[in-house]
Formats: C-alpha cells, sequence, structure tokens
C-alpha cells in the first residue's frame, strides 16, 4: 500500500490524501503495463472521497471537515467537456459496430482529453468502449493469445450489455501539433467487467502503431 499526500507549497498545509493498493508482484507490473495500482484520493480531513464525491468515515477526522473545505482540493476536476474524436476508421477496422459508448467527462485517472507526454511531445487519449456484432478475425487471434493483463481506461455510463456483442475500448494517442495517430490500444472487456464480479483485470489489451497490424 502507497499512502501519499498532498500540500500547498504556499501554506504548507496537506490539501489531500491518496491510497494506492498494488496488485500483485507490481514492480513486474510496472515494467509491462501502464496500470499497476487502486487508487482513491481523499480530503484533508479523510472524510470525503474527492474523485466520487463520496463522504467516508474512517473515525475521527484529521483536522475539522469545516477547514478541509477551505483548503482548495476538495473541487478537484478531470478534464471536461472534451471532445470526442471518434475515429471510425479504426472502429470500423477492428470489426461490425453495433453501438459506441463514449466518456469524454469520466472520473477516470486515464480519460478522453488527457495529454500525456510521448517522446519528445504531447499526445492526446481517445477512448471509446464499442460493442460488436462481429470482430475482424486477426483481432480474434491475437486476443485468444493474450492474458487478462489490463482493465479499461475510464467508466462508461449506460451501458447495456448483450452477451451476443464483443466489448472492445478502442483508443489512440495522437500528437496536439500534428494531430498525427502515434499510438493504437486495443482493450477487449471479459463479461465480470458488466456483472461486477471482477477481482483483478478484466481487460485484454493489445497496442500497435500502425493500422496495417489489424488489417
Amino acid at each position: 500500500v502507497e499512502f501519499s499526500s498532498y500540500t500547498d507549497t504556499t501554506t504548507n498545509k496537506i490539501v489531500a490524501y491518496e491510497i494506492r493498493v498494488f496488485f500483485g508482484n507490481f514492480l513486474e507490473t510496472y515494467k509491462t503495463d501502464f496500470w499497476y495500482a487502486k487508487s482513491s484520493l481523499f480530503n484533508a480531513s479523510f472524510t470525503k472521497d474527492i474523485q466520487k464525491n463520496a463522504r467516508v468515515n474512517f473515525g475521527e477526522p484529521l483536522i475539522p471537515e469545516e477547514e478541509a473545505e477551505t483548503l482548495g482540493f476538495n473541487d478537484f476536476q478531470f478534464p471536461q467537456d472534451q471532445d470526442d474524436k471518434i475515429n471510425m476508421e479504426l472502429i470500423n477496422a477492428v470489426g461490425d459496430a453495433y453501438k459506441i459508448y463514449s466518456a469524454p467527462n469520466t472520473n477516470a485517472r486515464f480519460c478522453t482529453g488527457q495529454l500525456v507526454s510521448w517522446g519528445n511531445g504531447t499526445a492526446r487519449f481517445q477512448g471509446n468502449l464499442v460493442a460488436y456484432n462481429s470482430v475482424n478475425p486477426k483481432i480474434t487471434s491475437i486476443f485468444d493469445k493474450t492474458p487478462f493483463n489490463a482493465m479499461n481506461h475510464q467508466g462508461y455510463s449506460n451501458v447495456s450489455y448483450d452477451s451476443s456483442k464483443t466489448y472492445i475500448e478502442v483508443c489512440y494517442y495522437d500528437d496536439v501539433e500534428t494531430e498525427a495517430i502515434v499510438s493504437y490500444e486495443l482493450r477487449l472487456i471479459d463479461v465480470s467487467y458488466f456483472t461486477g464480479s471482477t477481482n483483478g483485470w478484466y481487460a485484454k489489451d493489445y497496442e500497435f502503431k500502425n493500422l496495417s497490424a489489424i488489417q
């Protein structure tokens, strides 16, 4: 378990705490996958889950709740009102799409519109959950050989699960200056995600640089 605090460098007051629970041998996980822990972010009194905007009770508050509300980290925001740049060429290359789900304003650690360092530049992440009627056999073959090694990047609301469909999170990263796509990523989502029965990895992740890899 990693326990962290965020301190205002002007006042030297702690404005938030974070707890991370690592997945097994996290040093090995971190070598091969972006995600290696589950995280929750709390306010300075340890009475509020900031990301869920929900009260929590761990006993005695660390500081008065009224004081915590004045410290400025209670309104922690993820990227809002991001453009949903759905890439139909990529989605159609994967298979016959039945329905596309978006989550540009989701509370997640990795979400549509998020900017990440990429080489000497900056890339923008785009993710969509797609329910497929059928999937390209080449991709099916790739996932058949891939173990469950990931989770989906962001939460999607109003997903109506249909056991006859295949659910894949379709993602890409594009250079913010040139708008050229620098990487693609597909995540096959297991049924345990939709039933709430997962207790670990529930997605199979496959990354590639060019569409020719799946065509």
